[in-house]
């Protein structure tokens, strides 16, 4: 979803790698989640891509 969201110009390939730092220590904690508890990107933003997640990669196939 990370690359999605870089992708969608939402969030920035360093965002997303403090993100995926951070998620070796906060296991139980999705990415989106992450993003949203450090303020780079509104939780309800990561819930549409997640919810969205599998029509996007369908129609990228």
């Amino acid at each position: 979803m990370g690359e999605l969201l870089e992708d969608a110009g939402l969030v920035s390939p360093a965002q997303i790698e403090i993100a995926l730092q951070d998620q070796t220590i906060y296991a139980d904690m999705r990415i989106g989640e992450i993003l949203a508890l450090r303020g780079w990107l509104k939780q309800e933003t990561a819930d549409f891509f997640v919810d969205k997640l599998p029509t996007i990669k369908k129609t990228t196939e």
